[in-house]
């Protein structure tokens, strides 16, 4: 029984191998550092929008610096030596 009540049924080996499968890949996904930064690029633009609706200009500022130091680490696409 699930926490609402109902019956919760297994799913059948196959659909649970798949299932494993996709969460392995998820993993992976999520220790790849290209797509650690591409997601906080993501979030970060997402949150300067937020400042900017709120006003933020100090904070917004602030995280300007910090999009364009990630974006710097890279010239034509190859990331540099350091971090």
């Amino acid at each position: 029984m699930s926490k609402s009540g109902q019956k919760v049924e297994s799913r059948p080996p196959e659909m649970a191998s798949r299932a494993a499968e996709a969460s392995d890949a998820i993993d992976h996904l999520r220790n790849d550092p290209e797509i650690r930064r591409a997601l906080a690029l993501v979030l970060m633009r997402q949150a300067m929008k937020a400042l900017e609706e709120a006003e933020e200009d100090r904070a917004c500022c602030h995280l300007q610096a910090a999009i364009d130091s990630l974006l710097e680490r890279y010239v034509d696409g190859v990331p540099s030596a350091t971090n």
